[in-house]
């Protein structure tokens, strides 16, 4: 069973990695700014909605069937663990290929109506075919998290980052392939690293497929499908109506304001794969309040990370671009996290929900219900409005779907003590005030400074409040001092 140290540690080096593989075009701007276009980003933001969208469908959601069969089933034995490894790892595989297969032959009418400028062939079609063996490298990854092998993880994801960039700075610097680079390099990459995996990870598990683990996998993850796509396809109307509307250069600069949110959503992804394994293992041993606590308290942390991105994405941008057109990203960047951290907040109480499994079959209504808000919103505010009317409408969408979620998880009659509801709905009316008014500061030395004094001065007080509970400078002196 793994302690709230290793959550915190597994946290940070999931969020390291995540921001490598992540944010790779944010790290690499400078660069790839130098050769690629507004068009070339907004064909990327399109390119790998659509991707995301189907590779979340092919992958049949098994994933998490994987992670909660683990702990729920008290699997231990390693013949066991080979089961569930392959056993999902197989049935993702073949409907991924079914399902790109398909889209090969009907993607380039379906999908027509939300290209507009943006080609099928070669884009999309590239970037699909990288989606099967990418099942692979996930089935693997998931496994190591869900056994809080932190560190292989982290291994696994920066060395799957630096591989893709490298890839990239070779087919878009040195083969001038633009775009289109990108994606190729993401294809190679996923091919190389199913082969090594194959023979470092796979290898140790003797090849064993089950149909009743196959079986019960299905059913705890068919019902998420609609959820979990859904929520793909929820996340990018917005872009898709921009797109549609404004082209693919509009597009670029929207694509760029959400790849530096990226920064944060690294950041609350990583404490959600680190904290919900913790949570399953120790929900019906520890006390709700104990658990509440740890929650309020990721809660308002991950608040001050979101402060913190939105106060100095101007200073950042400039830093890392010259181009003016990608630095005016930064008005928009405040607003996209802030959704973010709206989202965040359902996430907190989803687990509980994914974990007692009697309504995760209808979580796909609370999607549903921001899907109807995105359209609505998009189709009112986008047209007049662009790229802001595009973020308003993303906002009033997250936090319909998000009220959802919280009362799909209050419908779970056990352990409800383990949210404080009141106290983290404040600390969401701050984060969001304190994020918005960053679009109101000047850009000088002066007032970086200022905004970075006060952070430090938040930080200081959320410690010295956290070091009368827990002793934190005890607990680090006596690190030290061993």
């Amino acid at each position: 069973m793994s302690t709230l140290k290793r959550v915190a540690a597994n946290s940070f080096l999931y969020t390291a990695s995540s921001i490598l593989l992540r944010a790779s075009s944010l790290i690499f701007f400078p660069i790839f700014s130098l050769y690629l276009t507004k068009s070339d980003y907004g064909i990327l933001s399109i390119t790998q909605s659509i991707g995301g969208l189907v590779a979340l469908f092919a992958s049949l959601e098994m994933g998490k069937a994987l992670t909660r069969y683990i702990f729920n089933e008290g699997v231990e034995k390693t013949d066991s663990h080979a089961s569930l490894i392959y056993t999902t790892l197989i049935a993702s595989l073949i409907f991924s290929i079914i399902l790109t297969a398909i889209l090969f032959t009907i993607g380039p009418i379906l999908l027509k109506p939300i290209l507009n400028d943006v080609l099928f062939f070669p884009y999309v079609f590239v970037f699909l075919l990288s989606i099967p063996l990418n099942m692979v490298v996930d089935t693997c990854r998931v496994y190591q998290k869900a056994m809080h092998n932190g560190f292989y993880a982290f291994v696994l994801d920066t060395s799957f980052f630096s591989t893709n960039i490298l890839l990239n700075l070779l087919f878009v610097v040195v083969f001038k392939m633009d775009v289109l680079g990108i994606l190729l390099g993401i294809l190679l990459n996923t091919v190389l690293y199913s082969v090594i995996l194959a023979f470092i990870f796979y290898r140790k598990f003797s090849f064993s497929f089950d149909n009743v683990i196959l079986k019960k996998s299905l059913s705890y993850a068919l019902p998420l499908i609609p959820f979990s796509v859904l929520n793909i396809l929820f996340e990018s109307i917005d872009k898709f109506f921009l797109n549609a509307d404004s082209g693919a250069q509009t597009s670029g600069i929207y694509y760029i304001a959400l790849t530096f949110a990226t920064i944060f959503s690294s950041a609350k992804e990583s404490v959600i794969n680190a904290f919900t394994p913790w949570l399953f293992g120790n929900i019906n041993d520890k006390p709700e309040a104990y658990i509440a606590e740890i929650i309020t308290t990721i809660f308002l942390v991950l608040g001050i990370i979101a402060v913190s991105i939105s106060w100095f994405s101007k200073e950042i941008l400039m830093i890392l671009s010259s181009n003016p057109d990608f630095v005016e990203a930064y008005k928009y960047i405040p607003f996209t996290v802030m959704g973010l951290y709206i989202i965040f907040l359902g996430q907190l109480y989803n687990i509980k929900t994914f974990y007692f499994g009697k309504y995760n079959r209808y979580l796909f209504l609370a999607t549903v219900a921001g899907i109807i808000a995105d359209i609505i919103a998009c189709y009112l505010l986008v047209e007049p409005y662009g790229i802001n009317g595009a973020i308003a409408a993303r906002i009033i969408a997250f936090t319909v779907h998000v009220i959802a979620l919280i009362y799909m998880s209050t419908l779970e009659l056990e352990k409800r003590g383990i949210y404080e509801t009141k106290k983290m709905i404040l600390i969401l009316l701050c984060i969001v005030f304190l994020t918005g008014i960053s679009v109101v500061f000047p850009f000088s030395l002066m007032v970086t400074f200022i905004k970075a004094s006060i952070l430090l001065l938040m930080l200081i007080g959320i410690y010295l409040n956290f070091d009368s509970k827990y002793h934190l400078t005890e607990q680090i002196k006596s690190r030290l001092k061993f």
